[in-house]
């Protein structure tokens, strides 16, 4: 929705895609949504917008030439897949694939809509059309003042990590709304300690807990510093990650074609 969607621009690609009749099918729309989520995360779309539009046009068409007539546009994928998507070539050093050090970045984002984008790879078996989901403090952010940490004894300098890090992804999980209301602010262990022992190992499972680790609220940095390992070797096999040494994508704007306002062609050229 607005709220979440931090670049329209990387809509129309998909947009064009189906206007040029691209099928609908799981696998190309698990294609597209891989698409986006990448563009939104490596903001692709900051800059060079037109250049970017016109890559992902002129990738997903045909030129059909016709001897005195102009030129037609077919459709160059019926169906669509993620590495397809992945091999256009971008402009100006723009890329969908990420880095070992955009991984961090990643698990670094605060409660908002980037920090959604990345939770929304690690729960992709959620029905995001049937419910809402929220982004939840696994360690209620209510528990986090002045005066629990130093009743927990913190010292003072290490204050500033526990706030930093009561926001970011680490501590973030997605709660269905009504779940997410029951479990309002109530402390981790003891919400985990009312649940069903096979509850709460496959709510475990689900949600990336890091193994042999306290929930208890005083090792609450010990629990996120764990958890951001899981997350990112999850994350891992989740994104397209560049080859370490691999050159950015680059292409000459001036190959692109025409520009992106050029392209009047209607669905009768499908």
């Amino acid at each position: 929705n607005g709220e979440l969607l931090t670049s329209q621009n990387a809509t129309i690609p998909i947009a064009y895609y189906l206007h040029k009749g691209g099928a609908r099918d799981d696998e190309s729309k698990q294609a597209l949504r891989r698409y986006l989520v990448h563009a939104l995360l490596n903001r692709i779309f900051s800059g060079s917008q037109d250049q970017l539009i016109v890559a992902f046009r002129n990738a997903f068409r045909i030129e059909v030439k016709t001897v005195g007539a102009p030129s037609t546009f077919h459709r160059r994928f019926e169906k669509l897949t993620f590495q397809e998507i992945l091999d256009v070539p971008l402009p100006a050093q723009n890329s969908l694939l990420v880095t070992e050090s955009d991984l961090d970045r990643f698990l670094g984002y605060a409660k908002g809509p980037d920090a959604f984008h990345v939770l929304t790879l690690l729960y992709p078996h959620l029905r995001f059309a049937d419910a809402v989901f929220h982004q939840d403090h696994m360690h209620p952010q209510s528990g986090f003042s002045d005066l629990a940490l130093a009743k927990l004894q913190v010292p003072r300098d290490r204050w500033p990590e526990w706030y930093r890090s009561r926001d970011t992804v680490p501590n973030l999980q997605l709660l269905a709304g009504r779940r997410n209301s029951s479990k309002n602010d109530t402390a981790l262990a003891p919400w985990m300690n009312v649940m069903s022992s096979g509850d709460r190992d496959s709510f475990t499972r689900e949600n990336y807990f890091p193994r042999d680790v306290s929930l208890e609220f005083s090792d609450f940095l010990t629990f996120v510093e764990k958890r951001r390992e899981v997350l990112r070797n999850a994350l891992r096999e989740k994104l397209a990650l560049a080859p370490v040494g691999s050159p950015s994508q680059l292409v000459d704007v001036e190959d692109l074609g025409n520009d992106v306002d050029a392209d009047v062609d209607g669905r009768s050229n499908t």
